[in-house]
């Protein structure tokens, strides 16, 4: 039984996907099985075997490490790789890079709908009063304050006092990655075509070129 990082790589061009496992003998099994008989979570590669053949896919052990690394060790080397079968990053993103991103996110919006409009009127109200919202809940003794956002002019509101950014902004920062100051770390990893988590670890190790200019603000805690 090994565990660490494998890879399955398509012989004809060249395209790779890579995995982490604590069983990499028993995960090649599986994969083997599910993509013989078309039942591979992956589409893509999924797509990639039926028109090559499983013959023309090779599936290689490349690094060894313990089992509570793996999933360290297999985000550095997507970094590396940049495998095109991979539709999860490192961080185990499903649906981003998912080929039918959109239909997935349509359907799963559908599926919320519909439980909400099959329950009953009696089903509804039980549940307002088990999660009521914060300012008809007899322990909130806050108000609601409407704000406009200092960084994109959007107008928000909040229930705990006075905000000076709208919460999408408020995650945004400045870093440099590569030399290059960007607005926040997704648009600098889509510009570097990485990882967000790539270019926060090589901030932290202090990689010449990559550095954090704006430092995210502490969380403010607010008691009643």
């Amino acid at each position: 039984m090994t565990s660490g990082i494998y890879q399955i790589l398509n012989r004809i061009n060249g395209k790779m996907y890579i995995g982490a496992s604590k069983n990499i003998e028993e995960r090649f099994k599986k994969h083997k099985c599910e993509l013989k008989h078309d039942k591979h979570v992956n589409i893509i590669l999924s797509r990639s075997v039926k028109k090559y053949g499983l013959e023309n896919f090779d599936f290689n052990i490349i690094f060894v490490c313990d089992a509570s690394l793996i999933f360290k060790y297999e985000e550095k080397f997507i970094d590396l790789f940049i495998p095109e079968y991979n539709i999860a990053s490192g961080n185990g993103d499903n649906i981003s890079r998912h080929p039918l991103r959109l239909e997935i996110r349509q359907k799963i919006s559908e599926t919320v709908i519909n439980w909400y409009n099959s329950l009953t009127e009696e089903q509804k109200e039980t549940r307002r009063l088990l999660y009521p919202r914060k300012e008809n809940a007899p322990n909130w003794k806050g108000g609601i304050t409407y704000y406009n956002c200092i960084t994109c002019g959007k107008e928000g509101r909040s229930d705990h006092g006075t905000v000076i950014k709208c919460s999408k902004c408020s995650k945004m920062r400045k870093v440099m990655a590569n030399h290059v100051i960007y607005n926040s770390v997704s648009e600098a990893a889509k510009a570097n075509n990485v990882t967000t988590t790539a270019i926060r670890h090589r901030i932290k190790l202090g990689i010449p070129g990559y550095l954090d200019i704006e430092q995210p603000k502490p969380r403010s805690r607010h008691l009643n």
